[in-house]
């Protein structure tokens, strides 16, 4: 068959990835959205958008009979499910071949026989890969578990037979603690998978997280796409993940053949990741399959050049794969971070509310942002909290992990919490650089790596250059400065007040932030980047983006005037108007006045030019970012 058009059953930045790919295969594509994601972007780039119910996620993207009918109600060929909600469901692909539109991944069958711990240990087992000492077997009677966690002896991990993504794990370290972890981890098994069946796994404390890519087609062949690093995670959730994995030579071949020879036992048709555990001594045993594409699949994509979207789609149409595995070559590597609306200072806490403003460095083709939210877009509690996709590439590892540090630390995101600076700190951690790190690392070194720098002479020089612009660019003239003897304000740095006496004449200052005074004299750093909003700024140095709200005035980018519209920098009233359409300026020249809280502000022209247009009238009151006047430079022609 040839697909021509499909419907993608996932949301945020797999759907506009998925879509991507399709509009360079020529396939029309249909997006889904709930009301609360109106205007997304997967919806303005698919030739079709279909609204959803409002409501829990089984109202909407897991609703399979739902997503179903509406692909046969609007022609579409085929689904993709992306990852998640119905990706690893085997009713929902067998649902989708009755109704004769073609399901992008595995067989319902395949999809079944990994879904299950104990039956896809079973299967490895049987099809020659090393799987880890455990209890697999069908009682999850307490009595019986206790028994044989006795036998295996501790630590061990207790596992969700239905599980994934971490849910249902526990991990034990003594005989007591059992029965308590036992009732937790059943009780999260039921809740998030309706099976609260269990099995239990050694557990090896310093051990990496090791991945295979593989894709199958429906003739009998089976290409691995070299492997995945994704040792880096918190609570069993991937945080930053890496192609190729730094293991030996002879230990990846081991590790891609068994992958490749399981796979075609399985006749597995489509894209899939074994997953597996390695030991310090760089043994490998099997943990799962995902019989999906996985988050971190661009990694892969960027060291292999292949895009795996499009050869699921092949492969899915009945085509053989168009390469053979001579062909596939690891070339660079190549780290994704994930970019997550959470707040890492307050235990990770998912952030809600509305993007105002959001920039993600993409300076070049080495660069790769993955994005599924805009501005304007709220950031939901019904939805996972992940924003984007950071991927960089590079020559080696040191190279990617520069370049990942460099587009994180001039990245930023307004209107929640994200975990930017986290991810930063991250990057240039000493262990990370030299990849001594297991899955337990970010875990165990979450106070430090949590952990916003406190402020500091640096900071306070860099904080009061701004704030001296702002007091200059809105209060003070410079020779009313000069004459003051000593300036006290106050400001708001990340949510914490800070009282600031700074002496002009001498340089001298003092910031107080609760028990913690710097006394010092102003120096000459600035911050590496700064971008100004109508009530606060953001200022960056170092990898460390600060939100910062001064008392005295808003501060302005340091950024050349282009011509075009000026807005209002924050909600106010006009109350003076000094130009009209027509007239010509010069540099410095009063053009409005707004009045905000109490305050005048003065908007002056920031070249010669002429005012080609004037949207305000006198008293009107204006929006934050409203367009007040446009303005043709004079040297623009």
């Amino acid at each position: 068959m040839t697909i021509q058009r499909l419907l993608v059953a996932n949301r945020g930045e797999i759907a506009l990835r998925v879509i991507k790919t399709c509009q360079k295969m020529g396939i029309e594509t249909i997006a889904l959205y709930t009301p609360i994601e109106a205007g997304c972007l997967a919806a303005l780039q698919a030739d079709m958008a279909i609204a959803l119910p409002a409501g829990p996620l089984s109202h909407n993207y897991l609703n399979s009979d739902l997503i179903i009918e509406l692909g046969k109600t609007y022609g579409a060929d085929a689904i993709h499910p992306g990852y998640g909600f119905l990706s690893e469901n085997a009713t929902f692909a067998q649902a989708c071949a009755v109704a004769n539109i073609q399901f992008i991944g595995p067989t319902p069958e395949s999809i079944q026989v990994m879904a299950l711990k104990h039956e896809a240990k079973a299967f490895m087992e049987k099809a020659g890969v090393p799987v880890l000492p455990g209890f697999n077997g069908e009682s999850s009677a307490p009595e019986t578990l206790q028994n044989e966690a006795d036998k295996m002896g501790y630590p061990l991990l207790i596992k969700a037979a239905a599980g994934g993504g971490g849910r249902g794990m526990r991990v034990v370290h003594q005989a007591k603690e059992f029965i308590p972890q036992l009732k937790r981890a059943k009780q999260e098994a039921l809740s998030y998978f309706s099976d609260d069946r269990l099995l239990l796994e050694r557990y090896f404390p310093a051990a990496r997280h090791i991945e295979v890519q593989v894709i199958g087609d429906t003739y009998g062949t089976v290409c691995h796409f070299g492997t995945r690093e994704c040792s880096l995670q918190r609570r069993h959730q991937k945080v930053i993940e890496e192609a190729p994995a730094l293991l030996p030579a002879d230990v990846i071949s081991k590790m891609c053949q068994v992958s490749v020879k399981a796979c075609t036992a399985l006749g597995y048709v489509g894209a899939g990741t074994l997953e597996f555990l390695v030991t310090p001594d760089n043994d490998f045993y099997f943990l799962e399959m995902n019989t999906r594409l996985q988050v971190e699949h661009p990694v892969t994509e960027q060291v292999c050049g292949q895009d795996l979207v499009a050869l699921q789609i092949i492969v899915a149409q009945g085509d053989p794969l168009p390469l053979k595995q001579s062909d596939i070559h690891i070339s660079g590597h190549s780290i994704e971070a994930r970019v997550y609306a959470e707040d890492p200072v307050s235990g990770f806490l998912p952030s809600t509310g509305r993007v105002q403003d959001l920039f993600f460095l993409e300076d070049d083709d080495q660069v790769r942002i993955d994005l599924g939210t805009a501005a304007g877009q709220v950031i939901s509690a019904h939805f996972d909290p992940m924003i984007a996709k950071v991927i960089t590439t590079g020559n080696d590892r040191p190279e990617a992990l520069s370049r990942l540090s460099h587009v994180l630390s001039h990245s930023y995101l307004v209107g929640t919490k994200t975990n930017l600076n986290f991810l930063n700190t991250l990057v240039q951690d000493p262990n990370i650089i030299t990849n001594q790190v297991t899955t337990r690392y970010l875990d165990e070194n979450a106070d430090i790596l949590t952990c916003v720098p406190p402020l500091d002479n640096t900071w306070c020089s860099i904080l009061l250059h701004a704030w001296l612009e702002t007091a200059m660019s809105h209060e003070l003239s410079t020779w009313q400065l000069n004459l003051s003897p000593t300036l006290r304000t106050q400001w708001q740095v990340d949510g914490e007040f800070v009282f600031v006496q700074f002496c002009p004449s001498t340089g001298a200052y003092t910031c107080r932030l609760g028990d913690l005074v710097i006394s010092d004299l102003l120096d000459t750093t600035f911050a590496d980047w700064q971008k100004t909003f109508s009530d606060f700024c953001l200022l960056s140095y170092q990898g460390i983006c600060r939100e910062v709200r001064f008392k005295d005035g808003i501060i302005r980018d340091r950024v050349s005037h282009q011509e075009g519209s000026l807005t209002a920098p924050m909600p106010g009233k006009v109350c003076a108007i000094y130009v009209q359409s027509g007239e010509k300026v010069c540099a410095g020249d009063k053009l409005l006045i707004l009045e905000a809280m109490k305050m005048e502000h003065t908007i002056t022209a920031p070249a010669d030019g002429t005012v080609s247009q004037l949207f305000v009238k006198d008293a009107e009151q204006v929006t934050a970012g409203q367009i007040l006047l446009e303005l043709k430079e004079l040297n623009n022609g």
